[in-house]
């Protein structure tokens, strides 16, 4: 696109807008349907979590020989 003049600011609005209808936060779910899909994302996420956890190896926690680790003195910490 190509202007054709130099850029015109915007119209100022007309009224401010009402704070009431500015607060958000409130979920609404009015047909079955919409809560289907909220509740099965919702939970998706949790399996997602899940599964992620149970296929990321972790490290071994009580397999480890205390004599292999190398201690270094606090200040190099």
């Amino acid at each position: 696109m190509v202007r054709e003049g130099p850029a015109q600011p915007a119209p100022p609005p007309k009224e401010p807008y009402p704070a009431e209808k500015a607060r958000g936060g409130e979920i609404i779910l009015n047909t079955p349907g919409r809560r289907a899909i909220f509740i099965a994302g919702l939970l998706g996420a949790v399996v997602l979590a899940i599964v992620l956890g149970k296929l990321i190896p972790s490290a071994p926690r009580g397999d480890v020989d205390e004599s292999k680790i190398e201690r270094r003195p606090r200040f190099f910490q």
